[in-house]
């Protein structure tokens, strides 16, 4: 009997080994391989509404999330040179300047763009500008234009410690 509970002990041993085996990933295989490879998203029109701006900058997101340990936080920056979208653009630099330290937070993404690559270059040049140095070590920053001052905009933001990665419209 004694000999009969040990092999059906070995026998469950053996099935519970095998069942984790089975269930860890190869070291020759690639579990990326198996992942349905992230589509690069379609810039929306200029005239599209926020949402839909705040969706294509979300699926930019998804491309460049690699060592992103917390929440992204976007940022639409309204085009043109009306009051409003001036006003809205400085809202959105102080909420920014606001957020650092308490929402943004090393391991974040700071997403920036809209429909205006132009314009969010020129936001995100002055941004740095009401941010304390040091502030955003840690926190990655997502510029989504036009790739015309990717350098200009790195070296802007160096004094606040921010990593900061490009990604063409």
């Amino acid at each position: 009997m004694a000999k009969t509970v040990n092999m059906l002990a070995l026998g469950l041993l053996a099935v519970a080994l095998a069942a984790c085996q089975h269930g860890a990933p190869d070291q020759g295989s690639s579990a990326d391989a198996k992942q349905p490879a992230v589509q690069e998203p379609k810039a929306p029109p200029a005239s599209a509404d926020d949402n839909t701006w705040g969706e294509y900058l979300a699926a930019k997101a998804r491309l460049h999330v690699k060592g992103i340990e917390q929440r992204p936080y976007s940022y639409v920056i309204p085009p043109g040179d009306t009051d409003t979208a001036r006003s809205r653009r400085k809202n959105e630099a102080e909420s920014i300047e606001l957020s650092v330290g308490h929402i943004l937070i090393p391991g974040s993404l700071l997403i920036i763009g809209g429909a205006d690559a132009g314009e969010t270059n020129r936001f995100t040049m002055e941004l740095p500008k009401v941010i304390k140095e040091g502030t955003m070590t840690g926190v990655t920053i997502l510029v989504v234009a036009d790739g015309k001052q990717d350098k200009e905009i790195a070296k802007a933001f160096e004094p606040t410690g921010a990593s900061v990665r490009f990604a063409v419209m």
